[in-house]
């Protein structure tokens, strides 16, 4: 948060609420916050009552300038659009989408409750439904809306909202090149870096990738770390695969039929990690003492698994937090907001081990 400036105000004319209510206009005006400062931050640095204070924001609200936040204090209403906000947020879900999913999209119905507005919740099927047609529905009774990344696999949903690109947000994965709508994603190959490096210093050097080839940001994370290593990596250990528990059990047994020898498996999310864990399970195989395993996404129940989950992921409560924030940006300004990735952490546990000897 901005430090508030004041400047040039006389504090000693009255009345003072009045002079009050004007050095928060300048504060919205020269910073454009979504939430004011707390009432204690005024009274301390104007050094006045917070009788005044509450004076001054209980006038700004009945100009509907600020909205209470029940928990937050107040938000900025901006006259040419927030001035009609209805205070709810639309979020649109896919069916069948994956625990990943399932815990981002909690996270932010929570954030939305706690930012003071209401969320309204619709699930869409784009197999039976027409995308944009029900998104233009739910559009019509809510300020704008939150919704799944996989409506947009194609072009087509875009082009028919292009009239409300300003009011949608897109998480958790980035969007194909040329739609205009703002995502807010975890950083891929970073992250897919990381985790390679992770197994390069832990001794693996015969590393099978099973993720799905059409994310080129993976395979690019993947091969930058052995490149940093100078270490040639294996392709034919390379399997294009989904991030299902399903796809992970089968693509680690047509890796087991190559017959090529290999240490450690880096895969495309942590469901596709456990569906390799279960299937090494299944062949007698030992984890991690015979085969290290990877995943990504750290899901709640990685932890959990029979060998506690080294994967990556992001704090969901900033992708709850910086969604939000995109979705209002958008409607203040009338445009789309800029896009964010955000840095996923390496978290460390047992089912990747130290080789004794490099392979």
């Amino acid at each position: 948060m901005k430090t508030i400036e004041i400047q040039n105000i006389d504090l000693n004319k009255e009345p003072l609420h009045v002079r009050v209510k004007q050095i928060i206009r300048t504060y919205v005006n020269d910073n454009h916050p979504d939430l004011l400062p707390s009432e204690r931050v005024f009274q301390q640095k104007l050094n006045i009552s917070r009788t005044t204070v509450r004076k001054a924001l209980s006038e700004l609200e009945q100009e509907h300038r600020i909205m209470a936040v029940h928990g937050k204090g107040y938000r900025v209403l901006y006259q040419k659009t927030d001035s009609h906000l209805k205070g709810s947020v639309g979020i649109a879900l896919n069916t069948g989408m994956p625990e990943y999913e399932h815990e981002v999209f909690n996270r932010i119905i929570d954030h939305i409750y706690k930012s003071g507005f209401s969320p309204i919740v619709t699930v869409i099927n784009p197999q039976y439904e027409l995308v944009a047609e029900k998104l233009a529905v739910l559009m019509s009774s809510v300020d704008g809306i939150i919704l799944n990344s996989s409506f947009f696999a194609q072009h087509e949903v875009a082009a028919g909202m292009k009239n409300s690109l300003n009011r949608l947000v897109a998480v958790p994965y980035r969007l194909l090149e040329g739609i205009e709508i703002p995502a807010v994603y975890a950083e891929m190959e970073k992250s897919y870096e990381q985790l390679t490096s992770h197994l390069l210093r832990r001794g693996h050097r015969q590393i099978a990738v099973m993720v799905n080839f059409s994310d080129k940001s993976r395979i690019s994370g993947i091969e930058n770390a052995f490149i940093k290593s100078h270490v040639e990596p294996n392709r034919e250990l390379y399997l294009d695969t989904h991030g299902y528990r399903h796809c992970g059990y089968d693509k680690f047994g047509e890796l087991l039929l190559k017959k090529k020898l290999f240490t450690a498996v880096i895969c495309q999310n942590d469901p596709c990690a456990l569906g390799v864990m279960e299937r090494c399970f299944k062949e007698g195989i030992s984890v991690p003492d015979e085969v290290s395993i990877a995943g990504f996404d750290n899901v709640e129940k990685s932890e959990l698994y029979p060998v506690p989950l080294t994967t990556a992921g992001i704090d969901l409560a900033k992708m709850a937090r910086r969604a939000l924030e995109l979705l209002l940006e958008g409607i203040r300004t009338g445009k789309p907001a800029q896009a964010v990735a955000i840095d996923s952490k390496l978290i460390i546990r047992s089912s990747v081990i130290k080789l004794k000897f490099k392979n």
